[in-house]
């Protein structure tokens, strides 16, 4: 049975919710919510489209060459603005809030299904 983008953003959040090791740290508006692993590694979830805002770590690039992802490096944030001056660096605006991520090299990975979220939640608990 194919999943609905919906179901699978329910069952992200329920992954998320319910993992003893991560810790809702914050939910800096409607769009985002920021946790944080046990070993202290910070990440958000834009929930309304299921993207996992992760550090860019080379422990996570075979994952992101596996799983749909896209860097966004530090370098890039704040170089291209709009008329009205706002960035458009492809950055959720939610993550300016969080100090561990606002100018970190991140990487957004767009899991398609629970399974690749368990794989990327697993792979990121191991960081510290």
């Amino acid at each position: 049975m194919v999943q609905t983008n919906a179901q699978i953003r329910k069952i992200i959040l329920e992954l998320l919710d319910e993992d003893p090791d991560l810790e809702l740290i914050k939910s800096s508006n409607a769009k985002m919510y920021v946790w944080q692993t046990r070993r202290g590694v910070v990440f958000g979830c834009e929930h309304p489209h299921s993207h996992l805002w992760m550090p860019d770590r080379d422990e996570l690039h075979e994952l992101a060459m596996e799983i749909r992802s896209t860097p966004y490096p530090s370098s890039a944030v704040g170089v291209k603005r709009n008329t009205d001056g706002k960035p458009l660096d492809g950055r959720h605006s939610g993550l300016r809030s969080v100090p561990a991520l606002r100018d970190a090299d991140l990487i957004r990975f767009e899991p398609e299904s629970p399974a690749e979220t368990v794989r990327i939640l697993a792979r990121l608990k191991a960081l510290s």
